[in-house]
C-alpha cells in the first residue's frame, strides 16, 4: 500500500506534514507498548532514554504482566489507558501483535505510533495485511511510522521514541540538523558517525517500510521548523512521490538545503529501462533528474553526506563563488586542495596578495594561497595564521589542514576555539581538516571545535568536496547509462494501433501493403516493413527495406513478407520522411519510483553511439520540461550547433508530451518513438515500439 493510498481512505482529521512533525517533535504524551523490565534487552532502551535523557511529557507504560517498569507504573492493556491528548506510541511487540495494538491505540487517541518490529518485509505476510487494513479502515486517524525501524529522535524535548546505540553512550548534542532515513541501521551508523565528529543534531526519523508514513512528507515536515537548517536524507526508494512538490516548494521558500544519499541506483535503473538497445536509462537517471529539479543534492555515498551536513552546520550553505583560503602544515596538501578548489564549481582560490600588512602573519611567513607553514611544535604560529586568514575579509571560507606530527592537539583546539569569542572573532567560517583519514584528532577534542563552530573534516579532498556542494545548487547531468543489458519488451502494438493511441503525433503516412503492387502507393523512395504486431526489431529480423525503384520493389517485399509471415505480422508501405531532418529518440514510460518519465537521445544509428539525453519527467510544467531539455546534450544539438540549423524544439517538447500523456493515462505501458525526425519547424514520427498497460 502506497502513502497516498493511506492518506486517501483515512480521515481528515489526521496530522500530516508540518503537523505530524511536530507532533513527532515534542508530544505531550508518550506511551511506550512492549517495554521489557530486563534492562539488558533492547525493548527496555526506549523508556530508559525517555527517563534518562529529560522528556518532561506525560509518560504510560502499556504491560500485561508488570505493575511498573523502570518506575513507571503500568496499565495492562491500551484499552486501560485514560483519554491522549498530543499523544505518540512507540510499539515494539512480536508482528502478529502490532495491528490490534495500533487500532487500540487509535480509538485511545494518539496522534501517531512508532512501530519498531520486523516481520512486515513481505507484501503477502499476514502481519502486513492486517496492519493495511487497520491503517485503511474509515475514520483511522492515528499516523504510523515504520514498521521496522530504529525509532525517531528529538534531542531537544527528550522524545527518543528508538532503541539507537548511540543514546547507550550519551545524549546527542543539540543542533540544527534534521535526518531521515529509510534505513534504521544505517541511519544509527550515520548518526554515529556525525556524533563523533561533534555535529550536533535536532531530529532523526527512521521510516523503515513505511506503510503509512514516507521519506518525503517527514522531510517536507522538518523544513518548516525553525530548529533546522539543514536536512540529510538516505532513500533506498521513493512511496510518496506526491509530497515532492511541497517538498521542492518548502526547500525554495525556506532557503534550506536537503542533501540526499540514494542507494539501490543500479535496480532502479533495470526497473525503469526499457529502450531496445539496454542502454538507454542508466542507474537511478530519471530519480535523480527528478530530486535536483525538486531542490535536493545528491551526494555518491554516506561519507560524503556526513561531511555535508557538518560543514553546513559550521559554514551555512549557498555561497556561490566563494573565496576560499587554504591554511596548511604541508605543502603537498596545499597543492592538493589547490587543485580541488580550481576544480570545484562554486569554489575559487582567492589572492591574498604578498603585503604582510594585509593579513598580519609570523614574520618568517608571507601571505600566499595556499599558504604553507612547515613549523614543526609550533602550534601557535599555525593557529594564529588561520586567524588571520579568517579575521582578513577576504576569504569566505578558510581550510586549514593539521597533522599530528606538527601540532600539538590541545594547543590547537584551544586556540581555534578562543578564536571564535569576543567582539573581533572572525568571521569566515572554518574547516580543519588532517593530512589522512588516520591522523585524526580525538573525538573529545573534535567536539570541542564542533561547538565552536569549527566543521572537522578527515582530509582536504572530502573538505573541498563538501564546500562545493553546499556552496549552491547543483543538479546531476544523467550519465547516459550503465551499459547493463535490458532485454527487449515483446508483445508490441503494431503501427495502426499505436496510432490510434497517439493520434496527435506528427506521423509519416503508411498504409497496408498485402503485395507488391499495393507497396507502389506513394511512390519511389519509399519504405516497405512490418507493421509491427509481432516483430519488434524489424532490421534484425529482414523486416524493412528501403526501396528506390521498380528494380528492387519485388525482391523486398518478398523478402519482408517472409519475415512478417514466420512472425504473424503484416506488411506495410511508408512514406520516405522529408529530407533534412535530425534524427532523435523518444522514449516514454513508468518508473517505479517517480511516476511517468521521457527520455530523449538522439536516435536511429546514433542512439547507442551517442552517451547525451534528456530526461523528462511528467509531473513537471512546460517551462521546466524545456529547460531540462535545452540543458542537456540533446538541447544542444538542437541550438544550432556547430553551424547546424537551429531545431523546432517545441514540436519535439510535443512529442514528448503526448507520449507522456499516454502512459500517465494508463493508456500504454510503455512507448519509444525511433527515429523522430526533427526540423527547423516541425517534426515527423517514423516508427514506433508501444506496449499496453
Amino acid at each position: 500500500m502506497s502513502v497516498t493510498d493511506a492518506r486517501e481512505t483515512a480521515g481528515s482529521s489526521r496530522l500530516d506534514g508540518a503537523g505530524l512533525v511536530d507532533l513527532m517533535c515534542a508530544p505531550s504524551e508518550v506511551v511506550v507498548v512492549g517495554a521489557s523490565a530486563d534492562e539488558s534487552k533492547l525493548s527496555s532502551r526506549a523508556l530508559a532514554f525517555l527517563l534518562r535523557y529529560g522528556y518532561r511529557g506525560g509518560l504510560h507504560v502499556v504491560h500485561p504482566r508488570h505493575e511498573s517498569i523502570l518506575g513507571v507504573p503500568c496499565v495492562p492493556r491500551i484499552k486501560a489507558l485514560p483519554r491522549l491528548e498530543r499523544a505518540v506510541a512507540i510499539v515494539n511487540l512480536p508482528a502478529h501483535l502490532v495491528p490490534a495494538a495500533v487500532s487500540d491505540l487509535d480509538e485511545a487517541g494518539a496522534g501517531a505510533a512508532v512501530v519498531i518490529g520486523s516481520g512486515f518485509e513481505s507484501p503477502s505476510s499476514r502481519p502486513r495485511r492486517e496492519l493495511e487494513e487497520v491503517i485503511r479502515r474509515p475514520g483511522f486517524r492515528m499516523r504510523v511510522i515504520g514498521p521496522n525501524c530504529v525509532g525517531t529522535m528529538s534531542v531537544g524535548s527528550g522524545a527518543h521514541l528508538n532503541f539507537s546505540t548511540v543514546l547507550t553512550r550519551r545524549a546527542p548534542r543539540l543542533g540544527r540538523i534534521g535526518l531521515v532515513t529509510q534505513s534504521g541501521a544505517l541511519g544509527n551508523g550515520l548518526l554515529m558517525g556525525l556524533l563523533r565528529r561533534g555535529a550536533g543534531i535536532a531530529h532523526w526519523f527512521s521510516t523503515g517500510n513505511e506503510m503509512d508514513t514516507g521519506a518525503m512528507e517527514l522531510t517536507a515536515g522538518l523544513l518548516a521548523r525553525d530548529d533546522v537548517d539543514v536536512v540529510g536524507i538516505f532513500l533506498e526508494g521513493l512511496t510518496d512521490i506526491d509530497w515532492f512538490d511541497r517538498v521542492s516548494a518548502a526547500a525554495h521558500a525556506c532557503g534550506k538545503r536537503l542533501f540526499v544519499y540514494k542507494a539501490a541506483r543500479t535496480a532502479a535503473g533495470r526497473a525503469a529501462a526499457g529502450g531496445h538497445t539496454g542502454r538507454l536509462v542508466g542507474p537511478n537517471d530519471a530519480t535523480a533528474a527528478v530530486l535536483a529539479e525538486a531542490g535536493f543534492t545528491e551526494v555518491d555515498d554516506l561519507a560524503t553526506l556526513a561531511d555535508c551536513l557538518v560543514v553546513s552546520a559550521a559554514c551555512g550553505t549557498g555561497h556561490r563563488d566563494a573565496a576560499v583560503g587554504i591554511v596548511t602544515v604541508s605543502g603537498a596538501s596545499g597543492v592538493i586542495g589547490a587543485d580541488r578548489v580550481h576544480e570545484a564549481p562554486g569554489l575559487r582560490l582567492a589572492e591574498p596578495g604578498r603585503d604582510q600588512q594585509a593579513v598580519r602573519l609570523d614574520p618568517r611567513l608571507e601571505s600566499a594561497n595556499p599558504l604553507d607553514i612547515p613549523f614543526l611544535n609550533e602550534t601557535g604560529v599555525f593557529t594564529s595564521a588561520i586567524g588571520a586568514y579568517r579575521a582578513s575579509g577576504i576569504f569566505d571560507v578558510t581550510v586549514a589542514v593539521t597533522s599530528g606530527l606538527a601540532h600539538d592537539p590541545a594547543t590547537l583546539v584551544s586556540d581555534l576555539v578562543a578564536q571564535d569569542r569576543g567582539p573581533s572573532a572572525p568571521v569566515a567560517p572554518l574547516v580543519l581538516c588532517h593530512l589522512s583519514e588516520d591522523d585524526r584528532l580525538g573525538e573529545e577534542e573534535t567536539a570541542r571545535l564542533a561547538a565552536a563552530g569549527v566543521a572537522v573534516v578527515p582530509t582536504v579532498e572530502r573538505a573541498v568536496a563538501a564546500l562545493a556542494l553546499t556552496a549552491g545548487p547543483r543538479t546531476r547531468a544523467p550519465d547516459g547509462g550503465s551499459g547493463a543489458h535490458v532485454p527487449s519488451r515483446g508483445g508490441g502494438l503494431g503501427l495502426d494501433e499505436a496510432r490510434a493511441v497517439l493520434p496527435g503525433l506528427p506521423w509519416v503516412d503508411w498504409a497496408p501493403a498485402p503485395t507488391a503492387e499495393a507497396a507502389r502507393r506513394f511512390g519511389f523512395p519509399a519504405v516497405v516493413k512490418a507493421a509491427g504486431r509481432g516483430i519488434v526489431h524489424r532490421s534484425e529480423l529482414g523486416a524493412v527495406a528501403v526501396v528506390t525503384g521498380e528494380d528492387e520493389l519485388r525482391e523486398a517485399f518478398a523478402r519482408v513478407a517472409a519475415a512478417c509471415r514466420e512472425h504473424d505480422d503484416d506488411v506495410l508501405v511508408q512514406r520516405m520522411a522529408p529530407p533534412g531532418g535530425t534524427e532523435f529518440f523518444v522514449s516514454a514510460m513508468e518508473h517505479p519510483e517517480v511516476g511517468p518519465f521521457a527520455l530523449v537521445r538522439p536516435g536511429g544509428l546514433l542512439t547507442e553511439l551517442i552517451p547525451g539525453q534528456a530526461i523528462i519527467s511528467h509531473r513537471w510544467n512546460a517551462p521546466t520540461r524545456r529547460r531540462r531539455l535545452l540543458d542537456s546534450p540533446v538541447g544542444r544539438l538542437c541550438d544550432g550547433y556547430r553551424g547546424r540549423p537551429v531545431l523546432d524544439v517545441d514540436a519535439l517538447l510535443d512529442v514528448v508530451a503526448t507520449a507522456l500523456d499516454a502512459v500517465a493515462a494508463g493508456r500504454l505501458g510503455f512507448v519509444e518513438l525511433n527515429p523522430v525526425f526533427l526540423y527547423e519547424s516541425g517534426a515527423a514520427t517514423v516508427d514506433v515500439v508501444a506496449g499496453q498497460a
